[in-house]
């Protein structure tokens, strides 16, 4: 008790200091896990964490408030602010993860126009984004742009110095540099035009030194190198005339060359240029012309006579020069020559030829390594020839598996002239002489299943392997498997007649009867032909009725119900055995109403208690329907009667040997009892009240308690012991019946005790009186004698207290209970409540003893108890000697000592 008052201390101590977590942990030791005040404790610490996680989601902390929020759910389940404030709180940390998102994004889209150096743009992006609230830290952004505009202008201011002293090229990085830091900057393409200007005159002067020289690949790669560097140097008149004239150089030189005959020459000068210089358009006149006389001699040096030819005619068209009409000319006619070959080689490939079509192009690959068409065509041949391997070898595998119908039409589409055809067409004939014996065997069955040989299970089953051996063969033959499951059906209805014959012959109709015979008329209709098996379901319908009336005659009304469903199903398609259906089903009906007669009459001779009679009833019914259910609940009625009436008697047997436990024990034991034996059983309680001692008072010792003298009686006379004729009998100088205690209702003031003066004198607070009601804090005096102090402990009971003053005692105790008899309105309190009976030092449930409505002691706890070491909750009745233990409450109860 000690360590329970100290965790529920420190659980309190935690929770004002703001650690409900601590405090959860502490009240869910054992000690104090089931006490009230640990439950407040949990209750309180609880909503502390609600409140704790809203606090931390105000401020932004949604992190931390889930946790909180999970934590009290794992403590309880059911906590309603909880799982709302976890739904909120789920919510708001989906929206923050999208914000943080579209923050990520936007800052990395801010950065990377940064990086571009299109400041602009970035400004106005960040704008938007300060706006939305989002990310904060992305002001440092506009710093950073702050510091790149800065430094471009920067450059920009030191370009027309480095121009002035001639350090041009230097001028010409400054500019990238500011372009690179900020393409928007004032004054960049100023500055750029500016450096155009300073530069056109020596690029010039350059270009024109190299063409003078005849450094033509020099002179054309040094205006793409500059004007890569400066798109501005197109704009100058001197650069736009130099253009002009290196373009006019290049052209020239591969024309002269080309004329006196010198290929190599020229082809030398076209790649002497880079594709850089090729790609410039100051040189698209002439450039594509050089590009196509390049690539054609190219394509015609590795074999691609076409290629050649489209790129060579577009050259001859630009440079009219004979050595390039000449390599067309071979160009084209090699294309003619391939085209021809392959023409031919798809004419053989028509009439089946496909060796010859291979050796077509064989040979003219052998000519032409590199033609790429007649490397295509032998592709196409090659795959021509697989695919023919596969679909044979498709026609080979349906054939395998029984699908000759298909594999038959498959070989017939690979047929064709010439020996490309033989292989189809040796297949198709197995397969068509393989379709052939299958149907001869088909038709051979057909016969066989009409013939005597057939009408026997074995019979059927013979040809039914026979089908299975040609499936095996064909799988895919329309009418086999029509015939096959016609049979299959036939052999399970002649299955499904030896069943129910069987069944019908033997000692109870079995369940599964009108399954069985449901699923051989629904069979019937896909048999061969319908009237098969007409004559055997004759036979059946016979063996059915005979069965019926045996289960008629013997009461089984359940059974011949079933066997009239089953007759009734047979009788839908033997139209002309209906007459027995209904006759059936007339006499079940004669059957039932005689047992129902008979039950109603056994129920009313239980009424009147008539148990002969009920019993001869009963067996009125079990002969007209055994298996009926109002019948066999009659009879589970008697049989529980008779039970009842023997453990009656074995509770008698228990208390004449004054085994009064055990008795109550099997008296609590009992199910719930018919109106016949309740007064028998009320009585039994009343009389093993009586027996056990405690009927008319008993002695109740409680651990820290006391022991206190019970009395349940309505009158109480006092007096001497040497007379010994009271109820209450104190040795003393008094009478032998010297006054009473009178308790009765009143139908204004309730349950009231009077003293009464019989043979003596009595006086109430001083006063003599011969009668007084008596009050809470009364003090009787008897002959100056005797003192008692009346109390009324408690407002929620109407037992009162007797304390016998002065020394003396009453049958060992000076404390005595008048219990108010029958009913918990005279309940005893036990416990640590300032107005119970019987005060204790507990911290557990009061416990409630009174008096049942049978005059039964009974106990009353909110909580697990004992008795005699076995448990028990709630009510309970109790008897003399138990050792009863509720909580920190120990007691028994103990009959009333004589004297």
């Amino acid at each position: 008790m000690f360590d329970r008052f100290v965790r529920l201390t420190q659980a309190r101590r935690a929770l004002a200091a703001g650690r409900p977590e601590e405090a959860l942990r502490l009240v869910s030791d054992p000690l104090v896990a089931a006490n009230r005040r640990g439950e407040d404790v949990r209750k309180r610490a609880l909503d502390d964490l609600v409140e704790r996680a809203r606090d931390r989601a105000n401020a932004g902390d949604l992190r931390g408030a889930v946790r909180d929020v999970e934590s009290v759910l794992a403590w309880q389940r059911d906590h309603a602010l909880a799982a709302s404030l976890l739904v909120e709180l789920t919510q708001k940390a989906v929206l923050a993860d999208k914000d943080r998102v579209a923050a990520d994004e936007a800052s990395q889209h801010v950065r990377r126009l940064v990086d571009a150096g299109d400041l602009r743009a970035a400004e106005a992006h960040l704008a938007a984004v300060v706006q939305t609230g989002a990310k904060p830290e992305l002001m440092v952004v506009q710093k950073a742009i702050n510091a790149r505009r800065a430094a471009a202008l920067g450059l920009l201011g030191q370009v027309r110095a480095a121009i002035r002293s001639g350090e041009v090229r230097v001028a010409l990085d400054h500019v990238r540099q500011a372009g690179a830091l900020d393409r928007q900057a004032e004054g960049l393409f100023g500055a750029r035009r500016e450096i155009a200007v300073a530069m056109a005159a020596s690029l010039v002067d350059t270009t024109r030194a190299h063409l003078e020289r005849g450094e033509l690949a020099l002179a054309g790669g040094g205006l793409a190198r500059e004007r890569a560097l400066l798109p501005e140097l197109v704009e100058q008149e001197g650069v736009r005339a130099v253009q002009d004239d290196v373009a006019v150089a290049l052209r020239s030189a591969v024309e002269a060359n080309l004329r006196a005959g010198g290929l190599a020459q020229a082809l030398a000068v076209v790649a002497s240029l880079d594709a850089r210089v090729l790609a410039e358009p100051w040189l698209s006149d002439v450039a594509p012309a050089m590009v196509d006389l390049r690539e054609g001699f190219a394509a015609a040096e590795a074999g691609d006579t076409a290629e050649a030819a489209a790129r060579l005619s577009r050259a001859a068209e630009s440079f009219d020069a004979k050595v390039v009409c000449a390599a067309r000319d071979a160009a084209l006619a090699d294309v003619a020559a391939i085209s021809q070959a392959v023409d031919s080689a798809r004419g053989h490939v028509g009439t089946g030829d496909l060796g010859v079509a291979r050796k077509a192009v064989e040979n003219a690959l052998r000519r032409w390594p590199l033609a790429c068409a007649l490397h295509e065509e032998m592709k196409i041949l090659d795959q021509s020839a697989l695919e023919r391997q596969r679909r044979l070898a498709a026609v080979r595998e349906a054939a395998s598996v029984g699908r000759l119908r298909e594999a038959c039409g498959q070989a017939l589409a690979l047929i064709c002239p010439g020996a490309q055809g033989d292989e189809a067409r040796r297949l198709q004939c197995e397969l068509q002489a393989k379709l052939d014996v299958v149907a001869a065997g088909v038709d051979q069955v057909k016969r066989a299943a009409h013939g005597r040989g057939s009408g026997s299970s074995e019979g059927l089953a013979h040809c039914i392997a026979r089908l299975d051996e040609m499936a095996a063969v064909q799988s895919d033959h329309e009418e086999l498997p029509r015939l096959r499951e016609a049979l299959v059906v036939e052999r399970r209805c002649l299955a499904l007649i030896g069943d129910v014959t069987e069944a019908c012959a033997a000692g109870a109709v079995p369940p599964h009867l009108v399954d069985s015979v449901r699923e051989l008329v629904a069979l019937r209709t896909n048999l061969l032909a319908v009237e098969r098996l007409d004559a055997r379901l004759l036979e059946t319908l016979d063996a059915v009725s005979r069965r019926a009336d045996v289960e008629v005659m013997s009461g089984r009304l359940r059974g011949a119900e079933r066997c009239g469903e089953a007759l009734g199903s047979l009788a839908a398609v033997l139209t002309t055995e209906c007459g027995r259906v209904d006759s059936l089903r007339a006499r079940i009906d004669a059957a039932q109403r005689v047992a129902l007669d008979a039950v109603q009459r056994g129920r009313t001779a239980l009424s009147a208690r008539e148990l002969d009679a009920a019993e001869s009833a009963l067996d009125l019914a079990r002969r007209a329907a055994s298996d009926d259910d109002d019948v066999c609940a009659l009879e589970r009625e008697l049989q529980a009667l008779r039970l009842r009436l023997r453990e009656v008697a074995e509770v008698q047997a228990m208390a004449a040997k004054q085994d009064f436990a055990a008795a109550h024990d099997r008296l609590a034991s009992l199910p719930p009892t018919s109106a016949a034996m309740r007064t028998k059983i009320f009585d039994l309680k009343r009389s093993l009240a009586r027996a056990q001692g405690l009927d008319g008072g008993f002695v109740l010792r409680v651990d820290e308690g006391g022991e206190f003298l019970v009395l349940r009686r309505d009158s109480l006379s006092i007096g001497n012991l040497r007379d010994g004729r009271a109820d209450l009998v104190v040795l003393a100088n008094i009478a032998g019946q010297h006054a009473r205690v009178q308790r009765r209702m009143s139908f204004h003031g309730g349950m009231e005790d009077r003293i009464v003066a019989d043979r003596g004198e009595v006086a109430v607070n001083g006063q003599a009186v011969r009668e007084h009601r008596l009050r809470d804090g009364d003090e009787i005096s008897l002959a100056g004698q005797l003192r008692f102090g009346y109390r009324v402990p408690s407002s929620r009971s109407l037992t009162t207290l007797l304390r016998v003053l002065g020394g003396f005692q009453v049958r060992g105790t000076d404390k005595v209970l008048l219990m108010k008899d029958r009913g918990r309105d005279g309940r005893i309190l036990i416990g640590n409540s300032k107005d119970a009976h019987v005060p204790v030092p507990s911290d557990g449930p009061e416990v409630e003893l009174f008096a049942g409505l049978d005059g039964q002691v009974r106990i009353r706890f909110e909580g697990n108890g004992t008795m005699d070491g076995r448990p028990f909750t709630g009510e309970h009745p109790v008897t003399a000697g138990v050792v009863v233990a509720c909580g920190g409450v120990a007691f028994v109860l103990l009959p009333m000592p004589p004297g």
